[in-house]
């Protein structure tokens, strides 16, 4: 997906999420979100081992290795939003930032230490996304304190990706940053005006990820070499702090 097209589709989102709020506004929300989250599909799996650098179990430094095999992540979220009266629950309009950092699995990062060039041992990569959303949440007060939600958001992630293979001795690969749509729909309930817990899925889109290489046999230098497409996922649950 063009960084632009997403990019305009969130911001259209974020206006339409701040006008509604604006214009119907009966109580202002901040919150912060901490949680747990498996990923899912590519993003979750890895390629068997193959080629000069497997270990038996993954091949470092391939090019379908890229973003694969990556581990539960934790992520934190800032949101905004303001809840208004419909007359049979409540319409929260909400904007929101996040960052989510995942690892590589064990058995991943086991087959980067295992791989050795001059005596230097392959550096695994790490994982980060940044996904910003404007949504909708709708809430219903069965009691005082439990008030079951459902939500859904859509907007943008950045997805990074840290340097990985051998600084020292090459090859040592760096990422570029990439964008796409993501939409996020979550339920769970309010346990108190104060706390919630909720189930979320996040789909962070099909990134286009180029790369460079350095002291390899690859076309070193500062120009991507090479594109691979991802697409990203994750499932998991999240506390929520109101104030």
């Amino acid at each position: 997906m063009n960084k632009r097209i997403a990019f305009k589709l969130l911001a259209a989102a974020v206006l339409m999420t701040l006008s509604v709020g604006t214009l119907s506004a009966q109580q202002l929300e901040t919150s912060i979100y901490a949680g747990g989250l498996l990923p899912t599909g590519q993003f979750a799996r890895y390629n068997a081992a193959a080629g000069p650098m497997a270990t038996g179990i993954f091949t470092p430094l391939a090019d379908t290795s890229i973003a694969k095999g990556a581990s539960p992540a934790v992520g934190l979220t800032a949101r905004m939003g303001f809840f208004f009266d419909i007359g049979f629950g409540e319409i929260m309009p909400f904007f929101e930032a996040g960052f989510v950092w995942n690892a590589p699995k064990r058995a991943v990062r086991d087959a980067f230490d295992q791989a050795y060039s001059h005596g230097e041992a392959a550096k695994a990569p790490q994982y980060f996304n940044v996904p910003i959303l404007a949504g909708f949440k709708y809430r219903y007060a069965v009691t005082d304190i439990v008030m079951p939600f459902v939500e859904f958001g859509l907007g943008t992630d950045i997805f990074f990706i840290s340097g990985n293979g051998f600084r020292e001795s090459g090859p040592w690969y760096t990422y570029k940053p990439s964008a796409d749509i993501a939409w996020q729909v979550g339920l769970g309930t309010y346990l108190s005006g104060h706390f919630s817990a909720g189930a979320y899925y996040t789909s962070y889109g099909s990134h286009k990820i180029s790369y460079t290489s350095k002291s390899s046999g690859r076309n070193d230098g500062s120009t991507p070499n090479y594109t691979e497409r991802r697409t990203l996922g994750e499932i998991g649950l999240r506390l929520g702090f109101h104030f």
